[in-house]
């Protein structure tokens, strides 16, 4: 249902994956958080701090990584439960695709 919305849905690697969060990339990620938030559909953002910046490993002096560094600034993780129905899924796919 998000094929051709603003957010990017990242390929599944793993059909048989019991998956526990759903992260989609957004550019403009803030916008799209508040624009759900607003909808009623929560959003999170669980990996914030790309490794190389991670302050674990601050001593190891870690070549800089763009890419990872770009992501975290665009990932957040859209609903996802056991319990979610199908009526739940439409409702965070219209938001999503409302955001034009």
């Amino acid at each position: 249902q998000l094929s051709g919305s603003s957010v990017v849905v990242p390929p599944e690697r793993d059909p048989g994956h019991v998956y526990h969060l759903f992260p989609v990339r957004a550019a403009n990620r803030d916008r799209v958080r508040a624009s759900l938030t607003a909808s009623g559909v929560e959003t999170l953002i669980h990996y914030p701090i790309p490794l190389p910046k991670q302050e674990a490993l601050a001593g190891t002096h870690p070549a800089d990584c763009p890419v990872a560094t770009r992501v975290a600034g665009e990932i957040l993780s859209l609903p996802l439960h056991p319990r979610m129905t199908l009526s739940d899924v439409d409702i965070v796919a219209a938001a999503v695709n409302a955001l034009g």
